[in-house]
């Protein structure tokens, strides 16, 4: 919910209660709400048990998924996990990986961004639109990161949320250290991520040294969306994975 074809919830908040509204953000859109709908989506399509195949911020959704209901989980496919399960992280996140690729000349220009970005003090003033155009800004500073290391775009929706992404992060807080609820996870695992990825591989650290059993795949001339640059080599290392568990 919130983002893509699915429904958007909240578009502006009248209230001027910083507290409640936080509160209702986080249960409307953040990480509860989220965790909800991967369950509801399971007792809809009539499933005892499914694999999970999540890209991104959506591998650590389906990692805390797993953690709370792992009764119902086959095995997880985590494809380029975001590097948020312990926050702050020793690994580089996303906005700091793209800041290293950028060229010199724009690089004040792309920390005003990330400081309008998180800048949360006056962020319930906003609407859904604004805050649609404000993340759809980053984009063009990842493009550019991207492009700069060999890989080509892919096609982006252009459908992207805007409070979803700013519920997450109030459910996440500016700490958190969910490393238990990998190392008590007892479910066959497949982290696989592009050779190429604009975050280092070491990113997926948080996932590897703790996963019970976990098997590590990259995929050759490949970036952060490898099922996309080369689908041929992740369906297979996808399926033989699947196939076994």
């Amino acid at each position: 919910r919130g983002c893509g074809n699915s429904s958007r919830p909240i578009d502006v908040f009248e209230s001027k209660n910083f507290y409640n509204n936080m509160k209702e953000l986080n249960s409307t859109l953040g990480i509860p709400a989220q965790l909800s709908d991967i369950e509801s989506l399971r007792k809809a399509l009539g499933k005892d048990k499914m694999s999970i195949i999540a890209h991104s911020y959506g591998a650590f959704l389906a990692v805390l998924y797993a953690y709370e209901f792992n009764e119902n989980v086959k095995s997880l496919v985590l494809v380029s996990p975001a590097n948020v399960v312990k926050i702050p992280s020793d690994e580089m996140d996303l906005y700091a990986a793209v800041r290293v690729k950028l060229p010199e000349n724009i690089l004040s220009e792309y920390d005003a961004y990330i400081e309008r970005l998180f800048k949360y003090k006056n962020i319930f003033k906003k609407s859904e639109v604004e805050l649609v155009q404000l993340n759809e800004e980053f984009f063009k500073y990842f493009e550019l990161a991207y492009t700069s290391i060999g890989n080509k775009m892919p096609e982006m929706s252009g459908n992207i949320g805007g409070w979803i992404q700013h519920a997450c992060n109030f459910s996440m807080g500016k700490e958190h250290d969910y490393i238990y609820a990998l190392q008590e996870l007892d479910v066959p695992t497949l982290v696989i991520y592009g050779e190429q990825d604009i975050v280092p591989a070491s990113s997926n650290n948080q996932y590897i040294n703790n996963l019970k059993g976990v098997e590590i795949k990259s995929v050759r001339n490949a970036g952060h969306f490898s099922f996309n640059e080369n689908p041929v080599q992740f369906y297979e290392q996808v399926v033989l994975f699947l196939e076994k568990h």
